[in-house]
């Protein structure tokens, strides 16, 4: 017996088992590591894979979150990848 289930449900249910997971973690002490543009860039906690010229910013500074990081316990087990500014 076959029951069809539509994306949306399918959906929903991940996005569940995502909240729990995230749950779980922070419970743990493990932090998402998430800059936003215009945060000074702070290699121990972040990781330049490249620059953008920007005209905003006179130092080093986040232009774009590349991929969240995560600490655990205020250690860092995987930093943010960022695009930060480049000084001329």
């Amino acid at each position: 017996m076959e029951t069809a289930t539509d994306a949306g449900s399918i959906l929903k249910g991940l996005q569940l088992v995502h909240d729990q997971l995230m749950t779980a973690l922070q419970s743990n002490g493990v932090e998402v590591v998430a800059p936003e543009p215009g945060t000074p860039f702070d290699p121990a906690h972040q990781q330049a894979l490249m620059q953008e010229a920007s005209e905003q910013y006179d130092e080093p500074t986040v232009t774009r979150l590349l991929q969240r990081g995560y600490m655990l316990h205020g250690r860092p087990l995987r930093p943010a990848s960022v695009a930060v500014s480049k000084t001329s």
